[in-house]
């Protein structure tokens, strides 16, 4: 998995409140450092990753579904020259 997108802040805290109470935050955690991109649709889902401890997170600036993606795929289209470097 390279990506994740999320769309809603709720989701992030669920998604994570999920993972704590299964035992496997380290490991997503992780991942997300070194590997998997976090997407958010805007700055207060994008927010509440940073809350979770997540570093590596695009978001548009324009905060909807359609641009969400296109920076998504702006960045692995870009990926080569931009490893570490996300907005």
């Amino acid at each position: 998995m390279d990506a994740v997108c999320f769309t809603t802040a709720v989701q992030v805290r669920y998604f994570f409140q999920y993972v704590k109470n299964h035992g496997h935050y380290l490991e997503i955690n992780e991942r997300f450092r070194h590997r998997v991109l976090a997407t958010a649709i805007g700055r207060i889902t994008a927010e509440a990753l940073k809350e979770e401890g997540i570093k590596r997170i695009s978001a548009p600036e324009n905060e909807r579904m359609g641009a969400m993606i296109m920076e998504l795929a702006y960045y692995f289209r870009n990926a080569s020259t931009q490893r570490g470097m996300v907005k």
